[in-house]
């Protein structure tokens, strides 16, 4: 099984994001992707947002883009997963899992106490695990169970999953 290496996308990789946004719109909605390397370079230097990708053999395999949010409800500040993204050939290894755990992690360093996105379409994986699931589909990872995940952003994939934290540590203060 091929090593993979999550971290935060360096201007140097946004050539190869771009070559895995062009896959991912061509599956999720059939179309091409309308933007550009120079884009994303401009948009992340002005904080609009942030990519974390997986990378196997120094190839790009899986992206996660987000953006820092805040929850007036709460007065809390986050971070949203607005697109994520896992080469075909590469699913079913925990990348997806992974990748939101260290966007948790970045989330958590800057102050933010949760993540939030949308869940799988079929209802399985991370977020029926961990999530709280509104009406809608909106997943939202607080409390002690988003501190647990953060924390497990480095481990390895057998003690990633043996330490997923239950749903209901989503209410811890």
């Amino acid at each position: 099984m091929t090593h993979t290496f999550i971290r935060s996308a360096a201007e140097v990789d946004l050539a190869a994001v771009g070559d895995l946004l062009q896959l991912y719109m061509a599956e999720s909605l059939g179309r091409t992707w309308e933007g550009s390397p120079q884009a994303l370079a401009r948009d992340i230097g002005a904080g609009r947002v942030r990519l974390t990708i997986a990378e196997a053999d120094a190839d790009l395999v899986a992206l996660a883009s987000w953006y820092p949010v805040y929850d007036v409800h709460h007065c809390a500040i986050g971070g949203e997963i607005s697109d994520l993204f896992v080469l075909p050939r590469f699913r079913g290894r925990g990348l997806a899992p992974r990748l939101i755990a260290h966007v948790a992690r970045e989330i958590e360093a800057f102050g933010g106490r949760f993540v939030k996105g949308r869940g799988a379409d079929s209802g399985g994986g991370l977020s029926s695990r961990i999530a709280v699931i509104c009406n809608g589909g909106e997943c939202y990872v607080g409390g002690g169970a988003f501190r647990a995940l953060a924390a497990l952003a480095d481990a390895s994939p057998r003690i990633f999953a043996a330490r997923l934290p239950d749903r209901e540590r989503n209410f811890e203060q």
